[in-house]
């Protein structure tokens, strides 16, 4: 049996370590993450994928169906960030990287592939005695980050903006303040709620309010009303087209030596029927 210490295995802990942010010297269990002795000779094979939280729970719905036709593969599944996963990849220490973005042209080179599997955003919604059918992105960014504070700013009515927002450190919040604010936070007044049927309950119950609801979650969430962001209505075709600009694409990143190995399995499944009815059930849009 292989040493569970050597240079190859200590690395790939190290790596999954970094992206849970704990210290490469710290105790894997003690950080909560098991890391198996890998055989050889064994007919079980490993399976290292790591990268952005937005993917995290639909992998690992994925996961379960996958485990099943392939019961012989060991799988580790982290979530993190999507720069720390490519680096890990680029250096071996996973086999696949989740990015919620396209790479960058410096950090692409020889033998990486990405595949694009999913689309995932959030429609913009509003509060009683809000007419406006169309907002600037710039102008959602400031209502939403609070640097606006009263609808005629953006042309509605002399009415105080009230935010409503997820919890902070939820999935749709967190999509929110990195790629619609930019890096910037919820405006601190903003009302918060725990659940996105919440959040649409508040909005619809609460004049001149605005929020954000996920796409999947606008399907099935009580009646409220929505305003286009940029003359682009937030919906599934508009998502799959990219022309909606709330729309974060989400991508699976491999080094081309993986075609024969897990990774390509793996990747191959997402990308099939069955792989894209789980994406479709998980109220995101499948690319294939």
């Amino acid at each position: 049996m292989t040493d569970s210490h050597t240079p190859h295995t200590t690395s790939r802990r190290a790596a999954l370590l970094a992206l849970a942010g704990v210290a490469a010297s710290g105790d894997a269990v003690a950080a909560g993450l098991k890391f198996w002795p890998f055989d050889r000779r064994s007919s079980r094979k490993p399976l290292l994928i790591a990268g952005a939280h937005a993917m995290f729970a639909l992998n690992q719905s994925i996961l379960e169906a996958f485990k099943k036709a392939h019961s012989n593969i060991d799988v580790v599944l982290e979530s993190g960030a999507s720069l720390s996963a490519l680096i890990a990849l680029k250096r071996g220490s996973v086999d696949i990287a989740v990015m919620s973005r396209d790479l960058k042209t410096s950090e692409d080179e020889n033998g990486l592939r990405n595949y694009l599997v999913a689309r995932n955003g959030v429609a913009i919604a509003v509060g009683p005695g809000i007419r406006l059918a169309n907002l600037r992105g710039h102008q959602v960014r400031a209502m939403l980050s609070g640097e606006v504070s009263n609808w005629s700013q953006v042309g509605g009515p002399n009415a105080p903006v009230r935010v409503v927002s997820r919890l902070r450190g939820s999935v749709g919040r967190e999509f929110v303040e990195s790629f619609i604010l930019e890096g910037s936070d919820i405006a601190a007044t903003a009302i918060e709620c725990d659940s996105a049927r919440k959040l649409t309950q508040m909005v619809a119950s609460t004049p001149y309010a605005i929020g954000f609801i996920s796409i999947k979650d606008k399907l099935t969430a009580v009646p409220v009303g929505y305003i286009d962001v940029d003359g682009v209505q937030a919906s599934r075709e508009t998502m799959l087209s990219g022309r909606y600009p709330y729309t974060q694409s989400l991508y699976l990143v491999t080094m081309s030596d993986h075609q024969q190995t897990t990774a390509k399995l793996f990747v191959d499944f997402v990308r099939s029927a069955a792989g894209q009815a789980l994406v479709d059930a998980a109220g995101m849009v499948g690319t294939y």
